[in-house]
């Protein structure tokens, strides 16, 4: 008899350091969960982006209210430099005369106030119009000014 209760006593004591060693698990994995991580971080360096997208398309109108569509691979926000790089990006402006000037640039720079678009790499323009054949013109580097001081967006 005397045996038979040590070895009841064993086996409940036994049950009784699992269930505190599971008990003492989920306490100190629910004080994991629980505490905040700290989120402080560093001021963003010139070479950080806070975000970029993906097959962007932006439209507007410059002060002499012609249209114009800026179609990009790629563009990333860089906010302590006060613009957008863009990849692989075409320029499509719908002039009052009817032309519509098509830019293409390997990469291009806009500010943040959509006011300057820098091309660069490989800039091809091409000038349609139903009166005149199409022209081609290939740069470097070319500055557009999308809209003058007072100009609409």
């Amino acid at each position: 008899m005397l045996t038979r209760f040590i070895y009841q006593f064993q086996n409940i004591l036994s049950f009784g350091l699992i269930f505190l060693s599971v008990l003492a698990l989920a306490l100190w994995m629910q004080g994991l969960v629980i505490t905040r991580p700290d989120i402080t971080s560093e001021p963003l360096s010139d070479d950080d982006s806070d975000f970029f997208m993906e097959n962007v398309v932006l439209t507007g109108k410059d002060s002499y209210d012609n249209h114009y569509q800026i179609k990009s691979e790629r563009l990333v926000h860089y906010p302590t430099l006060g613009g957008s790089s863009l990849e692989s990006l075409q320029l499509t402006q719908y002039r009052t005369d009817g032309t519509i000037q098509n830019i293409t640039s390997n990469q291009g720079w806009l500010d943040n106030d959509k006011q300057t678009l820098t091309l660069s790499k490989e800039v091809r323009i091409r000038n349609r119009n139903d009166k005149q054949p199409s022209s081609l013109s290939i740069t470097e580097r070319l500055v557009i000014h999308l809209k003058q001081q007072g100009g609409q967006s």
